[in-house]
């Protein structure tokens, strides 16, 4: 595969929304190889995510002194 290319067992049927192959893709995209491009688009998600995040910081100060 070249490099961007996914193993297309890793998708579930049952998210994908539609399937392009664009034909000649080397035209639109440069990479000068005969083929075409597969572009799986995958189902919008209903569930609902939430993320939660906690951030904290501590400072500590020090004094050095000299007695010398």
């Amino acid at each position: 595969m070249r490099a961007g290319g996914r193993d297309l067992q890793s998708i579930s049927v049952d998210t994908i929304e539609s399937i392009e192959v664009i034909k000649g893709a080397s035209a639109m995209y440069g990479y000068g190889e005969a083929g075409a491009i597969i572009n799986v688009i995958t189902k919008k998600s209903t569930a609902n995510v939430e993320m939660q995040t906690t951030m904290g910081a501590e400072a500590f100060v020090s004094e050095l002194s000299d007695t010398g």
